[in-house]
């Protein structure tokens, strides 16, 4: 993805990683936007086109995987990506799997340089 024509949301109920990593984006050209709850990302998922959405697993209300199915169905196209750093995650992907959804996961905390080059498609060691 062009960061001059990539579009993110970012969905996380810290503030300060949330504003974080939408002044990372911008830094680098991506229009980022952040919404704190996955309903608020939903409701913006609903009117406007995503490229990627970087969504925290645990959110208050409607979790990050449940918000990751919703964006998906919403906008097909949309590449999301699931942050987490709680090893209690686990049960919650191992539930998607199950049930045949399958997504990429980003550890907390990770660095600008990671982000960017999982944005771009490249393989990163973890």
């Amino acid at each position: 993805m062009n960061g001059a024509s990539g579009n993110v949301l970012v969905v996380d109920d810290n503030d300060t990683v949330r504003l974080t990593l939408v002044r990372v984006l911008q830094s680098r050209g991506y229009r980022a936007i952040a919404m704190g709850t996955g309903e608020d990302a939903i409701r913006e998922a609903g009117q406007r086109h995503f490229d990627v959405a970087l969504c925290d697993i645990h959110l208050p209300g409607i979790n990050g995987i449940q918000t990751a199915l919703e964006i998906r169905r919403l906008i097909p196209s949309c590449r999301v990506l699931l942050m987490s750093g709680n090893s209690g995650s686990s049960e919650y992907l191992e539930a998607a799997l199950r049930a045949g959804h399958s997504f990429e996961v980003l550890n907390k905390p990770f660095d600008p340089p990671t982000l960017f080059a999982i944005l771009a498609g490249q393989a990163v060691a973890s």
